[in-house]
């Protein structure tokens, strides 16, 4: 439901910026500074470091407290892969293609 609505504010709102949790976990440094600079901000030492410290690979990729904020964010887009079985992927992806599509491609499955 949440991505149907994604896509009518795109269409609405295509100047505003819209981004994937996926792309920012792969490249967290870089795409909060294209997000800081498209802003009109200069990202300063301190935030720099606090994006490193909550993103970096040393942390766990999953936690079992949801206030936790410090994850592996590579790893961590990827957990549910380990949780579910081939069919409850394919029943998923089936399920929400039609939206899904708009912001997923065959290789993120």
């Amino acid at each position: 439901m949440i991505h149907q609505v994604l896509v009518g504010y795109r269409e609405r709102h295509p100047g505003w910026t819209y981004l994937r949790l996926e792309d920012i976990a792969r490249d967290p440094l870089r795409r909060f500074e294209e997000l800081y600079a498209r802003l009109g901000q200069t990202m300063n030492r301190e935030a720099r470091a606090t994006i490193e410290a909550h993103s970096d690979a040393s942390n766990p990729s999953e936690v079992s407290d949801p206030a936790a904020l410090q994850r592996d964010s590579l790893s961590s887009i990827s957990t549910w892969k380990a949780r579910l079985t081939d069919d409850e992927v394919h029943a998923i992806r089936n399920a929400v293609e039609p939206i899904s599509k708009e912001f997923y491609a065959d290789e993120d499955w």
